[in-house]
């Protein structure tokens, strides 16, 4: 059978790379990997059709999705996720201190992304909750601005740039740990995308790239899990990775939309004040459960 020969652009992932470099074949596709500025992926996959495969962000997808827009389709692999409700940036000298001072009153919160804001609020046990108002958007260099002159008391963000009289507040793993185990919410910001023509033509290549990229994490988790040798120069890693298996289970990156109902339920929830079009589709209108579309 003569192969698929198709693009991807993607940034390179350590649970992708199998994938990526071909250590882990794609059944019946022989896949170019693209290195592509991460800001140019998204823009030029979704609207300048520029690559077959490619990361969006989810929020970006779902968007899409309530506005009838089918022409890409999302597997549920899961690329980009992390905890936000430690994210919390502060002014020096500001009366901003501790993330309890998040439920004073008339608290001036900003925000350098739609997905941050959702899942932030989504966290929130009162104050910034279902219901609650928007956080206002800014872009990083301009989120950093409005905090370090006092136009905000604190800013939601993953990451900011090097500003004099910001600091960063230190993240609550705990806190984080325990909302995990209470809400089972893993926040998800990227996922893996192909061009939903191609997709249609192709009825078995959902299913296949899912496959693949599904054993390239695998593969990338039992490299992570090994304690034979010092694989990642980090100390104590071992003793970490134990924890969070503690923490998620085995599989502590998972794939498949069962297994993240609960963070796709909180996203869609959630996320409509933060400007996600009005979505009734359900989850399972996203992507099929087992990853795959329908036989031919």
């Amino acid at each position: 059978m003569t192969k698929l020969r198709l693009s991807i652009a993607l940034n390179p992932y350590e649970h992708a790379l199998d994938a990526l470099t071909g250590r882990v074949p794609v059944e019946g596709v022989e896949l170019n990997w693209l290195r592509v500025a991460d800001d140019d992926i998204a823009p030029r996959f979704a609207r300048d059709r520029a690559f077959d495969i490619a990361e969006m962000p989810l929020f970006d997808y779902v968007a899409r999705r309530a506005q009838g827009d089918d022409s890409v389709l999302a597997l549920p692999v899961f690329l980009s996720r992390a905890f936000v409700q430690g994210a919390i940036w502060r002014r020096d000298g500001g009366t901003f201190a501790t993330p309890g001072d998040l439920d004073r009153p008339n608290i001036r919160l900003g925000c350098d992304d739609a997905a941050t804001a959702t899942y932030f609020r989504a966290g929130q046990q009162g104050g910034v909750g279902k219901g609650a108002a928007a956080l206002p958007l800014y872009d990083r260099a301009g989120l950093a601005r409005a905090l370090a002159v006092g136009a905000l008391d604190a800013a939601i963000a993953l990451d900011l740039p090097t500003t004099v009289g910001i600091t960063r507040l230190p993240p609550d793993a705990e806190s984080e740990h325990a909302t995990f185990r209470a809400t089972r919410v893993f926040p998800i910001f990227r996922v893996l995308c192909l061009q939903g023509a191609l997709a249609a033509r192709h009825r078995w290549l959902a299913g296949a790239l899912y496959d693949a990229f599904s054993r390239a994490k695998q593969n990338s988790l039992d490299r992570l899990i090994f304690a034979g040798m010092s694989r990642y120069p980090l100390p104590w890693i071992n003793a970490y990775v134990m924890r969070m298996r503690g923490v998620f289970g085995d599989d502590f990156w998972p794939y498949g939309v069962a297994a993240n109902r609960p963070t796709l339920d909180a996203f869609c929830a959630h996320a409509g004040p933060q400007g996600l079009p009005p979505f009734t589709g359900g989850i399972d209108s996203l992507f099929d459960a087992a990853g795959t579309l329908p036989s031919d």
